[in-house]
């Protein structure tokens, strides 16, 4: 479940833009993968915490499961609503 919510796409200025050979996985977290700004982190939460699928409690997204600290900071990850 996690692995689906971050598939496929490229971060370009906070937008994700759908491309078939670029996704990031929860390895990422790990590996060195390309992280965005703080800025932007902070940003994309600002979203998530304004969402109806965002559960505060857990500080995950209800649509795809990721834990949003950890998934915000992914150059390329991308919010599964299109929201970021």
């Amino acid at each position: 479940m996690v692995q689906a919510c971050l598939a496929h796409t490229e971060i370009s200025f906070g937008i994700a833009k759908n491309i078939s050979d670029m996704s990031a996985k929860p390895w990422d977290m790990i590996n060195g993968s390309p992280r965005v700004s703080a800025e932007l982190v902070k940003k994309r939460l600002d979203i998530c915490h304004t969402c109806p699928a965002f559960r505060p409690l857990t500080q995950t997204c209800k649509k795809c499961g990721c834990f949003m600290k950890m998934k915000t900071q992914l150059e390329k990850a991308y919010c599964p609503l299109g929201k970021w």
